[in-house]
């Protein structure tokens, strides 16, 4: 009789126990089922098994390292090493096998999808990536980088920054000059500049920056404050987009420093800020001086432009007059001499690197000296005059040869007439004579 028992409380035992092992495969298989929309740092796991898993993520892991890891602020863009971000892969699989599995004592339970981020680690060594950018909050960046890792966004991550100011930064270029032009305009253009920030990456437009229409059609206080300005942002780490010359020396600066900026004729002065900061200027109108300052985090650059320029002298061209008398002459128009000009950026830090680049190249066509002679004075010579009645060019000749006079002056001098031809010389864009042949 006890034996009967005793078989009979086994055979109780083995049925329970297959009952439950029947019923916690079952849920547990239809757990797998159910949670085929869980995810792992947003990525879909349609596999079971542990290692086929891990597989996975290794793979969308090795994927996602391939691509630059970009921390961007207002201050400062920063590319992140990704080997500085490391990911426990088995550790992320086990906590997700362990989210899917039913309790046990709810073997019948329908297990909810699961989403779970990656296990991420960072080096210490991040935090040398943010040597440039002193803006970053680093703690807080590092720390939504570890968020955005954990997740595989491929989304620049937002840094977070400290505000920054004027007083924060470094004067790294300034120009200074005596007016030209309508003071009441040039102090308007100077307010409107004042306190401007150009962040990194960006770009600076005259056009789009001061659209006073009034004061855009002053085209003399507008070419200045272009002018200045210019000299101020070639002393900076920019580059120049758009920049016209006015053709003209002018009365301030440097050959070449000159800017031409016009709306109607959509000629704009344009920049780019190419270093890893924001720049931000300060402008104002002070007892007759214009004033802008360029202000940046301090870096180890030294930045500086040079003016390079070469003369071109100009002519003596002489007009015939039946007023004068033989031997008088009268000027008309006084000489100036012109520039065939080159403007060089030079950047330095405090190793030995350097560079020189050219940013610009400009022609200013000399003024020639124009003088009246009589008429009746009797040429010893050939000369190209310009007959100051007909106000046509007249050659005198002698024993029928087309000998031009020098013209009083050096042969290899630059001319506006063509002494054989009597046509109008034209100019390239470097300053030099168009011959017939090349044209």
């Amino acid at each position: 009789m006890q034996h009967k028992y005793i078989v009979s409380s086994v055979i109780g035992v083995l049925i329970v126990f297959l009952f439950y092992q029947s019923i916690f495969s079952f849920s547990t298989a239809s757990a797998q089922n159910d949670n085929a929309n869980s995810t792992i740092a947003g990525i879909n796991i349609t596999v079971d098994k542990e290692l086929d898993i891990q597989a996975l993520l290794a793979s969308e892991i090795q994927q996602w390292k391939e691509q630059p890891l970009i921390v961007q602020g207002q201050s400062a863009i920063v590319e992140v090493p990704t080997q500085y971000i490391q990911f426990d892969i088995t550790e992320t699989v086990g906590k997700y096998m362990q989210a899917i599995k039913n309790p046990w004592y709810k073997p019948w339970a329908k297990v909810p999808g699961v989403h779970i981020p990656l296990d991420v680690t960072l080096s210490d060594e991040l935090k040398t990536a943010f040597i440039n950018a002193p803006l970053f909050n680093v703690d807080e960046t590092i720390e939504a980088i570890r968020e955005h890792a954990s997740e595989l966004k491929t989304t620049p991550v937002v840094a977070e920054e400290i505000s920054f100011s004027k007083d924060m930064m470094k004067r790294v270029s300034f120009e200074i000059q005596e007016i030209h032009g309508n003071s009441a305009k040039l102090s308007s253009l100077a307010t409107e500049l004042n306190e401007t920030t150009i962040m990194a990456g960006e770009t600076f437009s005259f056009l789009n920056t001061f659209n006073d229409d009034l004061i855009l059609r002053d085209e003399e206080s507008v070419n200045f404050f272009a002018s200045v300005l210019y000299s101020v942002v070639l002393q900076a780490y920019t580059s120049i987009q758009e920049r016209h010359s006015q053709h003209n020396i002018p009365n301030y600066l440097q050959p070449g420093i000159e800017v031409e900026v016009s709306e109607r004729l959509q000629r704009d002065f344009a920049f780019e800020n190419e270093g890893q900061s924001p720049m931000i200027f300060v402008a104002s109108v002070e007892n007759g001086r214009l004033l802008i300052e360029l202000y940046a985090l301090e870096n180890n650059l030294d930045i500086s432009y040079s003016v390079k320029k070469i003369e071109v002298k100009p002519r003596t061209i002489y007009r015939l007059s039946p007023d004068l008398q033989v031997g008088e002459e009268k000027v008309l128009q006084n000489g100036s001499s012109g520039y065939r000009v080159a403007v060089y950026k030079k950047i330095a830090d405090q190793a030995s690197y350097e560079a020189e680049q050219q940013i610009s190249r400009d022609f200013y066509p000399p003024q020639h000296r124009i003088v009246l002679v009589s008429s009746k004075e009797e040429l010893e010579d050939t000369a190209e005059i310009e007959n100051e009645e007909q106000g046509s060019n007249i050659e005198a000749n002698k024993d029928s040869n087309h000998n031009t006079i020098d013209d009083k002056q050096d042969k290899d001098n630059d001319g506006v007439k063509d002494s054989t031809s009597n046509k109008e010389v034209k100019y390239d864009k470097g300053g030099n004579i168009i011959t017939d042949q090349e044209e």
